[in-house]
C-alpha cells in the first residue's frame, strides 16, 4: 500500500453516476462502493472506462452526473462540552494547517457548524497530508464552504489533475458526513424547517422553535 492509498482509504464513499434522459425524465445509475482499497488503478481505470462508455453511447438527449450517497466510515461524535470559545480554537487550527499548506482560501473553513467540526477537521487533515505527498507545483482553492439543504457543501479545486481528483473526494465525503448529523451537536438529526434548513437533533430543533 502506498502512502497516497493509506490517506485516501480513511475517506471511502459510496459514489454512483447517474444519467437523466430529458424527455421522459427516466434515470440510469451506476454505483461504485469499493472508490479506496487495493488494487485501486485497476478499479479507478475499469469504472471510468464504464463511465466514459456510458456517455458515448447514449445520445445527447441523455445528462450523466456524478453523486455522492453516503459515506462508508463516520466519524465520531463532536465533544460533549462545546462553545464558542471551542469552535473558535478548533476552526483556527484548521484554518492554520490549511495556510501553512498553502490552501487558499482556508479561512472559508471559519463557517464550518459545530456539529459538522469533527468531519471537516478530518478531512482538512487528510487534505494536507495528500499535498504534502504531491510531486512538484501544486495549488488548492477553497472557492466556498456553506450549507445547502441541510448539509455541508464545499467547493474545491486543485491542480494538477491526480491531486485534484483526490482533494474533491476527500470534500465530498466530509460532505458526505453531514448527512444525518446535527449541525449543532454533532448527534443524529434530520432536516427540519421552516425557514433555513438545516440538519438538527430532536433536542436542538426544540430548542430552535423556543428560540429561533
Amino acid at each position: 500500500m502506498t502512502a497516497r492509498d493509506d490517506i485516501m482509504d480513511r475517506f471511502p464513499v459510496v459514489s454512483t453516476w447517474t444519467w437523466f434522459h430529458k424527455p421522459t425524465r427516466a434515470y440510469y445509475r451506476l454505483q461504485r462502493d469499493d472508490e479506496h482499497g487495493p488494487p485501486q488503478e485497476g478499479r479507478d481505470r475499469a469504472f471510468e472506462e464504464l463511465t466514459t462508455a456510458m456517455d458515448t453511447a447514449l445520445s445527447d438527449e441523455w445528462v450523466g452526473y456524478r453523486m455522492v450517497e453516503a459515506a462508508l466510515h463516520h466519524p465520531p461524535p463532536e465533544p460533549e462540552i462545546q462553545n464558542a470559545e471551542t469552535r473558535w480554537t478548533r476552526t483556527a487550527v484548521m484554518v492554520a494547517q490549511l495556510k501553512k499548506a498553502g490552501v487558499e482560501g482556508a479561512d472559508e473553513v471559519r463557517d464550518v457548524l459545530p456539529g459538522w467540526l469533527t468531519p471537516m477537521g478530518m478531512a482538512v487533515h487528510g487534505i494536507v497530508e495528500r499535498i504534502a505527498l504531491q510531486n512538484g507545483p501544486c495549488r488548492v482553492v477553497i472557492q466556498r464552504i456553506k450549507k445547502k439543504w441541510g448539509t455541508l457543501r464545499i467547493s474545491i479545486r486543485a491542480e494538477p489533475g491526480d491531486l485534484a481528483r483526490d482533494i474533491s473526494t476527500i470534500a465530498r465525503w466530509a460532505e458526505a458526513c453531514t448527512v444525518g448529523r446535527c449541525a449543532v451537536s454533532g448527534q443524529p438529526g434530520e432536516v427540519v424547517g421552516p425557514g433555513w434548513m438545516l440538519t438538527l437533533s430532536p433536542e436542538m430543533e426544540r430548542l430552535r422553535n423556543i428560540e429561533p
